[in-house]
């Protein structure tokens, strides 16, 4: 049975869970920007993470950090802060399409316009390298192991997925 977890009448979207799973993150308008909060999986109160906007929570792999973008629907900057709290830094600018996913080495995410690419930032060295370009719209996923990557191919009027094999 479905448990409605927030309960302000605003917009509440983009949801994403904990790496523990016990929290829920979502971007929530109610401030009258995008600001991401957090609720416990359980339900209880909906308690404010970021406070000059944000969206599209996720977690490092260790727990230390909270990754968010902010920015417009197309295109945002992605940033960092320390999950008790603290200053957000600018990790990247222009993460296309809401798209990135964070690994305990680095993070692939999207760019967006003129020409969506896949790009993977390494957080060792602080490079960044091209994946795959995404024809047509800036979403993909990569695989857990990293070893595949998955985005829509724009084709006519449909819209088919494409597989990137063994790109590292």
């Amino acid at each position: 049975r479905p448990l409605q977890l927030t309960t302000n009448r605003s917009t509440n979207a983009i949801p994403s869970w904990s790496r523990n799973s016990e929290w829920v993150y979502f971007t929530s308008w109610r401030t009258g920007r995008a600001e991401v909060w957090k609720i416990r999986a359980k339900g209880g109160s909906e308690t404010q993470v970021t406070r000059d906007g944000g969206s599209v929570a996720a977690e490092s792999t260790d727990g230390r950090y909270l990754y968010f973008v902010r920015g417009d629907e197309d295109s945002g900057d992605l940033f960092r802060m320390q999950m008790d709290g603290g200053n957000a830094t600018k990790v990247l600018s222009s993460v296309g399409g809401r798209i990135f996913t964070v690994f305990p080495n680095g993070i692939y995410f999207a760019t967006g316009s003129p020409q969506p690419e896949l790009h993977y930032l390494e957080f060792a060295t602080g490079s960044v390298r091209v994946i795959a370009p995404l024809p047509g719209m800036p979403h993909a996923d990569v695989s857990s192991d990293e070893h595949w990557a998955l985005y829509p191919q724009p084709a006519m009027s449909d819209t088919s997925l494409s597989l990137v094999e063994n790109f590292r």
